[in-house]
């Protein structure tokens, strides 16, 4: 790396965006983004569970309202928490977050 290891930053500041880029591999990115935080910091591990999950949209407070009021439509607690009924439903058969009690 002939700049000293340096990654495109965040807010390029300069009108010159292209001098504070340089090539490297998706790998190499990665790496570099997680140590300066830009990266949830399991986002690269092979089984994320939970919130901590990038693509996770609930928590686990929404989680446990859903099991408790189960026998409400699911649709309609699809609708309430943005997820599908689908969801709804491995949620409340702990087909997924089965972590959780």
């Amino acid at each position: 790396m002939a700049n000293g290891g340096r990654c495109m930053p965040r807010k390029v500041r300069s009108r010159d965006f292209w001098s504070s880029v340089f090539e490297g591999s998706a790998v190499t990115n990665a790496k570099d983004a997680s140590r300066k935080g830009r990266l949830k910091e399991t986002f690269t591990s092979a089984r994320t569970l939970g919130e901590r999950n990038v693509k996770s949209r609930l928590t686990p407070e929404q989680v446990s309202q859903i099991r408790t009021r189960s026998s409400e439509r699911w649709q309609k607690l699809a609708k309430e928490f943005a997820v599908t009924d689908v969801t709804i439903g491995h949620i409340v058969r702990r087909q997924t977050w089965k972590h959780l009690p």
